[in-house]
């Protein structure tokens, strides 16, 4: 997509297809993962996407601390790649393996580690209004017990409580009092409290009256948690079946070991189409399963086995449709020849572990599984744009530029065009998420997931600082110790900051703690940028003018026409986005005459030439 028709035209077609068919495969992927991620998120809690995040955490963190980069390697060497492909699915399997072992082995501690005992704090509140309800109009018989072993001073404020002027402060800071002091004395449970609650197996497991608690605050949590599944932040985890979760969900790693390493030809010669097939077919059928057991089952375990039935459909499908069969091979001289290049992903991808799941371990063990679980979904939702549209161009340009990598004048205007190119998509997406957040929320998933949206609204700003489309220059020629540097500056800046801004701020706190090092490195890359492909920063800042512009404008109609509505709905909802659409188009079509270097409709038909 991103390479000059002019100087190098088969391979700028061949770049415009793969470029086509992998956006393709993203819209196709996605429209399947949200209508999947829309009735599983309405099907299910947040704290069943925070069990599954847990186990997801203690993947990544052994992929990422076992990472070869022996993929990028392939893609990157220029002659007689086909000769490593034995020794980079022999060392693939043997980490595949190794990762599978060590996660199970440690599943156990990290169980524990991310349970938490510790006292109930006023944000762990979800739904105030509804607790309070609950509490004063319940005829439940444990709701009852807790409001007459509440203080005077709670009783008072609850009499006193009226629906229309919604929960004070000063309401939800006595009755966590109240739930700590209660927590803390006696067990809860009994049989006729709890007759008509839903109770996990672990929960009636541990407070069996032949079992001896260990620790009776946790065990209370752990009952106030699940008589109140929505209302109160999950915190106290189902250690079992956590350990079971962070066990099943090891498999995905040792099939992805077993897949067929010819695939990656698919990325090396920008045959998109037929990774879009390949991929294609293994979300249709993960998803199916998915959402079938969902339906069924209403728990964490249909996102576990949604995750294995992927993971081995993609082991399928690989030798289905490369006719490639690796064998074992492990020749030590090969390996270090990949080993040359992809140590530097190794280390890259150490960093970028904890900058990209540090923020998921912190947040999961300070607030627990239910905040993981809405933290996860607005990093999710709100770096959709920058996943599915920035990234898939990076993934043409990387094998582009490796074939172009002697070549730098070339690179360099491949570079700019992929700038061009990306920001004019992501930008207009960014601007309509950030400002129709909490519509898009309550209109699409549920008023439940209100509490993401202000870290959702974060998060969706690094769709235009991944705009730049740097990395993919900096592998292609050769080059990723830099993304290496930026990676530990960024994970510097994280490490300092996260704690204090969680611990202060909670969520949203830590979104902020991911993303100003982001912000902060922008101008090393602009300086590395400028220095190896001659691209300066004014010319990029020149290539941006017009999509921020014209995002702004569209922001500012958009906004104007909210203010007609006394409410948002569905209806209401689409009639914005069809408006968001129709005044950003616009802009687009009278800039050509103001800025004909912007000419949008002669890029079009530039990029259709080449398809």
């Amino acid at each position: 997509m991103s390479l000059p028709q002019k100087e190098s035209p088969s391979l700028y077609k061949k770049a415009i297809r793969g470029g086509f068919w992998l956006f393709a495969l993203r819209f196709f992927v996605q429209f399947i993962a949200f209508a999947k991620m829309v009735i599983l998120m309405r099907v299910l809690v947040p704290a069943d996407f925070g069990l599954l995040g847990l186990a997801m955490l203690t993947l990544a963190m052994m992929g990422s601390f076992s990472e070869i980069g022996f993929r990028q390697a392939l893609i990157h060497k220029k002659e007689r790649a086909e000769e490593y492909l034995d020794v980079a699915w022999t060392v693939a399997l043997l980490r595949g393996v190794l990762v599978f072992i060590v996660v199970f082995l440690i599943a156990p501690p990290v169980a524990r580690f991310f349970d938490s005992s510790k006292p109930l704090e006023p944000r762990d509140i979800l739904k105030p209004q509804t607790l309070v309800h609950s509490l004063t109009k319940s005829e439940d018989a444990f709701a009852g017990y807790l409001t007459e072993h509440f203080s005077f001073e709670t009783k008072v404020f609850l009499d006193e409580y009226n629906s229309d002027d919604g929960v004070s402060d000063e309401l939800i800071q006595s009755i966590v009092v109240d739930l700590n002091r209660i927590a803390g004395g006696q067990l809860l449970y009994s049989p006729s409290l709890f007759e008509d609650i839903k109770l996990s197996s672990y929960a009636r497991g541990i407070v069996e009256p032949s079992k001896s608690i260990d620790n009776v605050f946790r065990t209370n949590k752990l009952l106030l948690q699940q008589a109140f599944p929505l209302e109160i932040r999950v915190t106290a985890i189902d250690v079992p079946q956590c350990i079971a979760v962070i066990r099943v969900i090891a498999c995905v790693v040792l099939f992805g070991g077993l897949t067929n390493i010819g695939v990656v030809f698919f990325e090396k010669e920008l045959d998109f189409h037929k990774k879009f097939y390949f991929h294609a077919s293994s979300n249709i059928i993960a998803a199916v399963v998915t959402i079938t057991l969902a339906l069924i089952y209403r728990n964490v375990w249909a996102l576990v086995f949604g995750k294995i039935i992927g993971a081995v459909s993609n082991l399928i499908l690989s030798y289905i449709m490369h006719p490639y069969r690796p064998r074992l091979s492990f020749d030590i001289k090969k390996v270090k020849k990949l080993w040359n290049y992809g140590r530097h992903m190794f280390a890259m991808r150490m960093i970028e572990f904890f900058c990209l799941h540090g923020d998921d371990a912190i947040l999961a063990k300070m607030l627990g599984a239910t905040a993981l679980g809405f933290y996860q979904k607005a990093y999710q939702i709100g770096n959709l744009v920058a996943m599915e549209i920035g990234n898939k161009v990076a993934e043409v340009s990387f094998p582009a530029y490796s074939k172009l990598q002697d070549n730098i004048e070339k690179v360099r205007a491949g570079y700019l065009k992929s700038v061009k190119v990306t920001s004019l998509a992501v930008f207009p997406i960014t601007g309509v998420l950030v400002l129709l957040a909490p519509e898009l929320v309550v209109n699409i998933l549920g008023e439940k997931w209100l509490e993401m949206v202000p870290a959702m609204r974060i998060m969706c700003c690094f769709g235009p600082i991944r705009c730049m489309q740097r990395g993919p220059v900096f592998m292609g020629i050769g080059r990723p110790d830099i993304l290496k540097t930026l990676s530990f500056i960024r994970f510097i800046l994280i490490a300092v900051s996260i704690y204090p801004l969680t611990k202060y701020y909670g969520m949203v706190g830590t979104s902020i703690a991911i993303f100003f090092p982001a912000i902060v490195c922008q101008p090393i890359g602009y300086y590395q940028i400028e220095k190896l492909i001659g691209a300066r920063a004014i010319d990029v800042l020149k290539i941006l003018l017009l999509p921020v512009s014209a995002t702004l404008i569209m922001m500012g109609g958009t906004q104007a026409l909210m203010t007609c509505f006394e409410s948002i709905g569905m209806t209401e909802l689409i009639a914005l986005l069809i408006t968001a659409c129709i005044v950003y188009a616009a802009v687009l079509f009278v800039s050509k005459w103001m800025f004909p270097e912007h000419d949008v409709v002669k890029l079009i038909k530039e990029i259709w030439s080449g398809m």
